[in-house]
């Protein structure tokens, strides 16, 4: 339970609910503690703004790394936890869904410093994820409803009509988490892996990795790729999950898997995050039996 943000200055801003929150200097690998969070914030999200600051949901606080502090503001109007936040086109943020099927959303104005009521979901949802496409709409994908059943229904939100839409055109078994690629298109990775064409409403089903059921972290990289790290598999309903420290690398000029180098250690339920020098930051998360560091960083073979 916890968020990497890259900062405009390369450092990494982490939050959690067991550590609140700290900075972390890739260049001297040290450690800082942010002061003035009054309470950790539980199963939240974090978005950087364009301004520099970060916005946290699910406790709510602003962080400017100007002054190096955390500052309590407040929240949307329904509490939330397992929501998504994105960064729409014009700088306002959509916090959308919530636990127990909430179909509310809402928009946080960080120049007035005020939120305000979005359309509603035509369908609730929580455990969902969310992706800015190229036309600056929101696609939400997947998630549960208030009965815990899976969503299968994609809804785009068009901020500037406030309107959210169907997609009724989805295969059913399209699940996963979405990237958006460099060149427009959706990338879902789950059990399968799916393009999306926004332009055309096209999908398409890819062959190969990323072979691991849950606890994955998913990365773009800033030359177009994107780069899958550790995760696990269950074994079955009595012991427990097979780690792996595994790597994959999805080409889009391609449309093709690739194997690369493993990590040092099999981890799951970490975050990663690409730095300005190429290296990916992978932090926390699981070693199982085995204890693992808590920073590695990974290098990325170029193309």
């Amino acid at each position: 339970d916890h968020t990497l943000t890259l900062l405009q200055d390369g450092r990494v801003l982490v939050v959690s609910w067991r550590d609140g929150a700290r900075l972390f200097d890739p260049g001297t690998t040290q450690w800082q503690t942010v002061p003035s969070m009054e309470n950790n914030p539980y199963r939240h999200e974090a978005v950087a703004l364009k301004d520099g600051r970060v916005l946290i949901v699910g406790g709510s606080y602003l962080y400017d790394p100007d002054v190096t502090e955390m500052k309590r503001i407040a929240g949307p109007a329904i509490p939330r936890v397992f929501h998504t936040l994105t960064l729409l086109d014009d700088g306002r943020i959509l916090v959308a869904g919530g636990a127990n099927g909430e179909r509310s959303a809402e928009i946080f104005d960080p120049v007035a410093g005020q939120w305000s009521d979005a359309a509603r979901l035509n369908v609730g949802r929580g455990f969902h994820s969310a992706v800015r496409l190229p036309d600056g709409a929101v696609m939400v994908v997947g998630g549960r409803d208030r009965d815990n059943q899976r969503v299968v229904v994609i809804e785009v939100y068009d901020a500037g009509e406030n309107k959210w839409s169907r997609k009724y055109h989805t295969p059913e078994d399209v699940a996963g988490y979405p990237v958006t690629l460099a060149d427009g298109r959706v990338l879902f990775i789950g059990s399968e892996t799916w393009v999306y064409e926004s332009a055309s409403e096209d999908w398409s089903n890819v062959a190969g990795p990323p072979g691991r059921e849950f606890g994955y972290s998913i990365t773009s990289l800033s030359d177009g790729r994107v780069l899958v790290l550790g995760g696990a598999n269950r074994t079955g309903t009595t012991t427990p999950p097979r780690l792996t420290a595994s790597a994959s690398i999805f080409d889009p000029s391609t449309n093709e898997w690739l194997e690369a180098p493993p990590l040092r250690a099999s981890r799951s339920w970490h975050e990663a995050v690409e730095l300005p020098d190429g290296r990916v930051l992978v932090i926390g998360g699981s070693g199982g039996e085995i204890d693992v560091p808590e920073t590695e960083f990974y290098a990325v073979r170029p193309r």
